[in-house]
């Protein structure tokens, strides 16, 4: 009986354990973590490289003069934008143009002497070796004239293409001599721009030169700044004077302080101030002082 008893007992503990364990296991928290599955997005990236550069005109020449002399009023003003053929600079061509005369004279003179001596050889008077000597002193007397000619032409400087005119060097009335920088001629129609590249950079320009999607652009950074760097540093000069003048007039104060104190020590009082006339110490009159000569009685 006792056995079955206990049989009977560990039946029902087992039948209360079962659904405490089915109770225990339908309130487990389980946790789950989300996986994001995704593939990369393949597109070009735009890559910037920037470099220091320096900016040249396409033509830029230095105007000199091609003969010496005293300029003549010139007709281009600084940053003029002249055309080809415009007359820019020109010496005084008195001497110049004296010369081209004296040798269309000569060269007239020649060509006279020249037709009489052909006449003179129609008329069998002359040989032909005379009239040869004659062609041949009209041709040297024509060349000095083209010679002359030229010297006058370049007493003009003109623009051998279109640009702006730089600096002038020289004003009207100045003597120069052949060879002097008059102004510079710029065409800025095309610019060139230098700048250093590393060669692994350049390698890579070189190897994909072909592609169409590679562009170059030019950027003036810090312009404004540049700009107004003359106006800053007139403002600093400005404040320096200031300064200045404040750190003057704390002296001046000072040594009226000084000349206070030396007048309160001959007068043996305490430091004061010292009263002062406000009018011009020049106009003040000063009282009269009788001065003779001391007389001894007899």
């Amino acid at each position: 009986m006792k056995k079955i008893k206990i049989q009977i007992i560990l039946s029902v503990l087992l039948l209360i354990a079962i659904p405490a364990c089915e109770r225990h296991k339908e309130h487990a928290h389980v946790e789950y973590h989300k996986i994001l599955v995704t593939s990369p997005l393949a597109k070009d990236v735009v890559s910037t490289q920037q470099y220091v550069c320096q900016i040249h005109s396409h033509r830029h020449i230095e105007v000199r003069a091609m003969e010496s002399g005293y300029l003549e009023e010139i007709p281009v003003r600084e940053g003029q934008l002249v055309k080809k053929g415009d007359t820019m600079f020109q010496v005084v061509p008195t001497l110049y143009q004296a010369k081209l005369d004296a040798e269309v004279a000569e060269a007239q003179l020649v060509e006279i002497e020249l037709n009489n001596t052909e006449k003179l050889f129609q008329q069998k008077v002359v040989s032909q070796p005379e009239v040869a000597l004659a062609k041949a002193k009209l041709a040297k007397a024509q060349a000095k004239v083209q010679l002359a000619r030229a010297e006058l032409n370049f007493a003009n400087v003109k623009a051998p293409f279109d640009g702006i005119v730089d600096h002038q060097r020289h004003q009207h009335g100045s003597l120069i001599a052949e060879g002097d920088i008059l102004t510079t001629l710029s065409d800025n129609d095309i610019m060139w721009v230098y700048f250093n590249q590393p060669e692994a950079r350049y390698l890579e320009y070189i190897a994909d030169k072909n592609r169409g999607d590679l562009k170059i652009e030019l950027m003036l950074a810090k312009a404004n700044k540049e700009a107004a760097r003359g106006t800053e540093l007139a403002v600093q000069r400005f404040q320096a004077e200031v300064c200045k003048n404040q750190s003057e007039k704390l002296i001046l104060v000072q040594e009226i302080v000084e000349a206070e104190n030396r007048i309160n020590f001959l007068h043996g009082r305490f430091p004061q101030p010292v009263d002062r006339m406000s009018g011009d110490f020049v106009n003040l009159t000063n009282p009269t002082l009788n001065i003779g000569v001391p007389w001894e009685a007899a």
